[in-house]
């Protein structure tokens, strides 16, 4: 799905989900990422469709993202095994779509009204605080130092911070208290346990508190996750 920024005729922004594609079985519809054991030539039609649905002349380029800060200027599409190990990049060429894969990362698009210069970084927790958006900003900045003297604006969908939360947990760098709808699917595969058996019921909906399930022989794990529950079963914590 696309759509024209306002106030530009030339920059239009868009997104995909899995609806529409070629690719089968768990990973059905349309999945572009090379990162996945999809088929490549899979891959490579969804990516066509992709791009076909939002600009039909458009070329994709994307990246290697790696969770990390670095920022490269776009020119050309890169072949697949030659794609920066990066995570934003900004371009003046006409025609280029800068493609960004995210899960539970957030997507950050950048364009410049006064000049036709687009942005486009991977936020994760890590890039974001390494300052993703910040080296984006720079570039495009660096890029429009002749062409323009406004400054570059953001745009991006709305994603909760509690993805952020959820993944630094799933990264095994703490707990997080996160929504029943965000932190089962991570519950049922196994990738998180929860704390305590059953969700907290808060003023606006259950939460579980989870922490990485590989990490659940630790001692410093079991010895904090111990410590929580004497505490919530303590008759201070029910006044």
């Amino acid at each position: 799905m696309g759509r024209r920024l306002s106030g530009s005729a030339a920059q239009w922004v868009g997104h995909s989900g899995r609806r529409g594609g070629v690719s089968t079985g768990a990973l059905e519809g349309l999945n572009v990422g090379y990162g996945s054991n999809d088929d490549r030539s899979a891959i490579d039609e969804n990516r066509r469709i992709a791009v076909a649905s939002l600009l039909r002349d458009g070329e994709l380029v994307t990246l290697h993202q790696v969770h990390s800060a670095e920022v490269v200027q776009a020119e050309r599409p890169w072949p697949r095994d030659a794609r920066p190990r990066a995570d934003a990049m900004v371009t003046d060429r006409p025609n280029l779509l800068l493609g960004i894969l995210t899960a539970d990362c957030a997507p950050v698009l950048f364009a410049d009204h006064g000049a036709p210069i687009v942005g486009a970084a991977h936020a994760g927790w890590r890039g974001a605080l390494a300052g993703v958006t910040d080296s984006t900003i720079a570039a495009m900045k660096a890029t429009t130092a002749v062409q323009s003297t406004t400054t570059p604006t953001a745009f991006a969908y709305r994603f909760d911070r509690a993805f952020m939360a959820l993944d630094a947990a799933v990264q095994g760098l703490g707990v997080a208290l996160e929504s029943t709808s965000i932190g089962e699917p991570h519950l049922r595969n196994g990738r998180l346990r929860p704390v305590f058996h059953q969700p907290w019921f808060l003023p606006v909906q259950a939460h579980f508190l989870v922490y990485p399930a590989r990490h659940a022989q630790r001692s410093e794990v079991v010895n904090f996750v111990k410590w929580l529950r004497e505490k919530a079963n303590s008759p201070a914590s029910r006044q």
